[in-house]
């Protein structure tokens, strides 16, 4: 098996110390069980806090955990689907093209390689799968918790953010559309910078704030307009970092654009003027 664990994420770290080490790295799969495991396995929590606990949290109730045949690794009891083996740190071989959730494939990219050792399965096991492309997907339902799950914990990094929304079209860690109690010139790109640099947020491309008396954030039309009212020339900071490493549209691998835009102010006098699309062709071909 190819482990597609990316560069940025808890089990390439993990990966990290094994080869930094020369040995073997011991590896689980567990598929299945309470549907639960799978968005807490996916949450954004802090490095090194095991996501069981937050499985435990919401739950009101620890897990039942039971040993792995091959390894000293602990999981689930109820789970369908139970792949164990080793991963060697000096074993690479190339995986992809990979059809990702932002409606493009991945070049061809060398990942680990997962020596399988046993597997195990209920006597009528399920394999959950979730359908991933352009939107609209499935998995906009578990996005959805996440943003109103960890607002609280955004509101630690940035104690003035009210709410923020990622749109589902955005494919989430696109695009994040931020409402603010703004308390002087560059708050808002002070958050900018604070949200650029926390958790799976820093793979953030666009982030647009508006100030607390703005629409609803999900009322795209009227926020938009309340957006477009509001900017120039001077509202837009361009910076780079670190992007996913499935974004199709940075320039290197890993590494990309990020575009803030500061629409808390007033009405400007002259905000922006829109374009057809057949206007925007033409200014790009000709410049």
């Amino acid at each position: 098996m190819l482990m597609h664990w990316q560069i940025h994420k808890d089990a390439s770290h993990f990966f990290d110390q094994y080869r930094e080490a020369g040995k073997d790295m011991p590896v689980t799969v567990a598929i299945g069980g309470d549907p639960l495991y799978t968005w807490c396995g996916q949450a954004p929590l802090p490095y090194g806090m095991f996501e069981l606990l937050l499985y435990g949290f919401i739950k009101g109730t620890n897990p039942r955990l039971v040993k792995s045949l091959t390894s000293e690794i602990y999981i689930p009891e109820d789970v369908d689907i139970v792949i164990e083996g080793e991963v060697n740190p000096e074993d690479f071989r190339p995986e992809g093209p990979f059809g990702d959730h932002t409606g493009y494939y991945t070049p061809v990219e060398k990942f680990p390689v997962m020596k399988v050792k046993a597997i195990t399965m209920k006597e009528k096991p399920y394999y959950y799968a979730t359908v991933v492309g352009k939107p609209p997907v499935e998995d906009k339902y578990m996005g959805w918790a996440t943003e109103r799950i960890f607002l609280p914990l955004l509101r630690t990094t940035a104690p003035d953010l009210i709410d923020y929304h990622m749109p589902e079209n955005g494919c989430f860690h696109n695009l994040l559309i931020a409402k603010i109690k703004p308390r002087y010139p560059g708050h808002s790109k002070q958050i900018m910078h604070a949200l650029w640099g926390v958790g799976q947020m820093s793979f953030l491309k666009h982030a647009v704030f508006v100030s607390e008396n703005a629409p609803q954030l999900t009322d795209y039309y009227s926020l938009a307009k309340h957006i477009l009212e509001r900017i120039d020339r001077n509202s837009f900071l361009i910076t780079e970092g670190i992007v996913d490493q499935l974004d199709h549209s940075s320039y290197q691998p890993l590494v990309g654009g990020k575009l803030g835009i500061d629409a808390t102010g007033k009405i400007v006098k002259k905000s922006v003027h829109i374009i057809s699309d057949e206007e925007l062709l033409r200014k790009i071909k000709r410049d």
